[in-house]
């Protein structure tokens, strides 16, 4: 049968309230070298049919100042390593996967407030299943807001390596 991914006229857009994709932080620590991310994808198939040979692809980057958002968000240009896959996710039923990601400390673009070095890192997904077009979603890993509804504070570097408390992810909308 053929895939979403390989471009088949097949593919049908699948409407964005109809499957719902959520990143639940199990663990983020920081060591010496890397920033580790250990997380759950929440796939939540609100269709009357069932989604079969779904794949999660996923990467987990820096945000840049000097880099348009846009271009800093999963697209089809994104090249994402494979997280996971599931046979099928029941009409109105819930699959999760687990991930974990490293980034370099050497890739993280870090910027300053006072003196306490900071980060943004971006997780991207990318999502395909059989029959309809890829979805791309960039959820910003951070802090949990300092008020209700407020906006995720960047990650601190500074202090020793360890796990950091309190790590959420939010969806950024193109």
């Amino acid at each position: 049968m053929p895939s979403a991914g390989n471009g088949q006229a097949n593919a049908v857009p699948i409407r964005a309230d109809r499957l719902k994709t959520n990143i639940q932080v199990d663990n983020t620590m920081r060591s010496v070298m890397m920033l580790t991310l250990k997380f759950h994808v929440e796939l939540a198939n609100r269709q009357d049919r069932a989604l079969r040979d779904v794949r999660v692809q996923a990467d987990l980057i820096s945000a840049k100042r000097d880099l348009p958002i846009d271009q800093q968000m999963a697209s089809a240009r994104s090249s994402l390593a494979e997280l996971g896959q599931t046979d099928r996710i029941g009409p109105h039923q819930m699959g999760t996967l687990s991930g974990q990601l490293q980034l370099p400390l050497s890739e993280i673009e870090v910027f300053r407030q006072g003196q306490t070095p900071l980060c943004v890192p971006l997780l991207r997904l990318r999502i395909e299943a059989e029959g309809i077009e890829p979805q791309f979603h960039t959820f910003l890993i951070g802090l949990a807001a300092l008020q209700p509804g407020g906006r995720l504070q960047p990650l601190p570097l500074s202090g020793p390596p360890g796990g950091i408390d309190g790590v959420q992810a939010k969806r950024l909308e193109a």
